[in-house]
Order: structure tokens, then C-alpha cells, then sequence
């Protein structure tokens, strides 16, 4: 087994069900094109997005960088974007 740390610096985002539209342009960027190569350092294949749904929020992890250029306060008021950034562990087994 081998684990790696994987390069990206991630962040945690989140704003009101009701405000999913105001948003959906910047969502939908992020899952169809991908477009990370601002970033100054390399990145794997597949960039790290996570979407979550529930009842009450919508809740996204990903790229912080990316995230933070594409989901503004300007587009959604309500938005709450967390200061901490998170790193991801890449396990292989093999």
C-alpha cells in the first residue's frame, strides 16, 4: 500500500439550497471544464470536486484557488468560504 500526499490545496465552500441557481454557472464551469492550469504548480488528472446536497446547503470541496476566483459574494451573498485549506491523501493499494 502506498500513500501519497497529492499536491492540491482545497477548500470547503457553502451557501443556501435556495441560492443554487445564483451558482450554477460557477458549479457547472467546474465540473465541465476543469480549467486549473492558473494554478501555479502541477496538478493530477482529475482535480479533486466534491458536491454535497442536502436539505438545508450545498456544500463543495475543491481546488481553493479555483474556488475562490469562481464563487464570489458578488454572484452569491450568502456563500461562506472557509479560510482553512485542507490537503487530500491519495491511497493505492499494490
Amino acid at each position: 500500500m502506498t500513500v501519497s500526499l497529492l499536491p492540491d490545496r482545497l477548500c470547503l465552500l457553502r451557501f443556501p439550497r435556495e441560492d443554487l441557481e445564483l451558482c450554477s454557472h460557477a458549479i457547472l464551469k467546474h465540473i465541465l471544464f476543469r480549467d486549473y492550469s492558473h494554478s501555479g504548480h502541477q496538478q493530477h488528472e482529475e482535480p479533486l470536486f466534491s458536491y454535497i446536497d442536502n436539505s438545508l446547503e450545498i456544500s463543495i470541496f475543491g481546488d481553493a484557488e479555483a474556488l475562490s476566483k469562481d464563487f464570489v459574494k458578488d454572484i452569491c451573498p450568502r456563500i461562506e468560504i472557509s479560510t482553512h485549506i485542507y490537503r487530500a491523501l491519495q491511497v493505492d493499494n499494490g
